[in-house]
């Protein structure tokens, strides 16, 4: 079997333009061991796209289909509902919040 040896090495700052996140981020990241990154030199960092890649499509989160989206919505409107320490005023905010409505005016 033969190996693909192209690596496609990248900086910091360059993987995290490419991954839509800031560099303090990535680093941070890198440093809790969530991105393989390797080290060049003492001071040099680099990071292979192909990994880097692997990492965020391992990570990246699906979309909950929409029956799942609308029984929590249901469900977050009973609790709001069941809720004693909310004013009415404070329900009708989050019932037009969570139906995407108009927010009520309410006195301060």
């Amino acid at each position: 079997m033969e190996r693909n040896n192209t690596r496609r090495l990248v900086t910091v700052a360059q993987a995290a333009e490419y991954c839509e996140m800031g560099v303090s981020t990535l680093r941070r990241y890198i440093a809790e061991g969530r991105v393989p990154a390797h080290r060049i030199g003492p001071k040099m960092v680099r990071l292979d796209l192909d990994e880097l890649d692997a990492v965020l499509t391992a990570r990246k989160p699906t979309a909950a289909p929409t029956s799942d989206l609308a029984a929590s919505r249901e469900d977050i409107l009973h609790m709001v509902d069941a809720a004693p320490d909310l004013t009415s005023a404070q329900k009708d905010i989050v019932r037009a919040v969570l139906g995407g409505g108009p927010v009520a005016a309410t006195e301060s």
